[in-house]
């Protein structure tokens, strides 16, 4: 279970995490799971550039590990880095001590106080733990581009609706999402400089 938009109910029992940025701008907090991946990070960096907008970047450790040069260029080119975990576990599926573990691993490589939960899961003993060393960030809006059955349009459409209204962003660059990042991004990024809004990286990152 995921939410593509949290519903109000839940953000009470998880009143510590980022769900939403407080600012008077006009700003869009891309984010970006699941990398670095070696053919979809290159074309959203190029892409983000040629914008002049910055993300952040929720990296899972096995893959800092594979592509460094890639971990390296998100932050020479001003991008943030959040910890995603190292190997993806479910929380709701996993001993505690070995998920701190996990996180813990991929922490030594990534070095960020971001920490995103694997499919948006936490058990309370985790969460209690985690919150003292991280900012715990959710998200406003994740509008299932990992999903190979639906249409990279119906994506696009859920973006497009909630410019400005739902600001932290959650797109993925991995295997399943690499063709409907390469159809809708450069669309959507355009869609929001039209609007004149912006595209900034998470505060506090590091």
């Amino acid at each position: 279970m995921f939410w593509i938009k949290p519903p109000l109910r839940i953000k009470p029992y998880l009143h510590d995490a980022l769900w939403q940025v407080k600012s008077n701008e006009k700003a869009i907090y891309l984010t970006f799971d699941d990398g670095p991946h070696p053919n979809t990070t290159p074309f959203i960096l190029d892409l983000l550039a040629a914008h002049n907008f910055t993300a952040t970047f929720f990296c899972l450790g096995q893959n800092v590990e594979k592509y460094p040069d890639l971990f390296e260029r998100m932050k020479r080119e001003g991008h943030s880095v959040g910890n995603h975990s190292y190997s993806h576990l479910n929380a709701w599926s996993t001993n505690t001590d070995v998920y701190l573990e996990d996180v813990a691993k991929a922490q030594d490589l990534i070095q960020s106080r971001l920490f995103r939960p694997p499919y948006g899961k936490l058990m309370y003993p985790e969460w209690k733990l985690l919150k003292q060393q991280y900012s715990i960030v959710m998200w406003s809006l994740m509008p299932e581009d990992f999903r190979e059955d639906i249409s990279s349009e119906i994506i696009l459409s859920r973006l497009s609706r909630n410019v400005g209204r739902r600001n932290i962003i959650v797109l993925h660059e991995n295997d399943k999402s690499k063709n409907h990042i390469k159809q809708i991004l450069p669309r959507y990024l355009s869609l929001i400089q039209s609007q004149e809004y912006q595209v900034k990286k998470l505060p506090n990152a590091n």
